[in-house]
């Protein structure tokens, strides 16, 4: 909660200075944690919902958070079979 409150005040100017959704997410096992977010005001802002997760090599954010995790950590979350949520889903690292 105190890291929602420091960040939220970044998160917002962020949204309003590019116009896009801005979300604070954090790793939680293997999925992407929404903990706070200010929605675009263009007509189709990106879907994230606070306190929801999704999986990691999902899309660009949750890819972006992979690229910068331990060696050891994502070689721990590549183990795993990936699910397939698209006929785009990449899910042979």
């Amino acid at each position: 909660l105190e890291l929602v409150m420091v960040c939220a005040p970044h998160v917002k100017a962020l949204m309003e200075k590019t116009g896009e959704t801005v979300t604070l997410s954090v790793l939680h096992g293997s999925e992407l944690l929404y903990l706070a977010h200010n929605d675009s005001t263009e007509p189709m802002p990106a879907a994230s919902r606070v306190g929801g997760s999704a999986p990691l090599h999902c899309s660009a954010n949750r890819k972006a958070l992979l690229a910068f995790i331990e060696e050891a950590q994502l070689s721990q979350l590549l183990s795993q079979p990936l699910k397939r949520f698209t006929s785009e889903t990449i899910v042979d690292p």
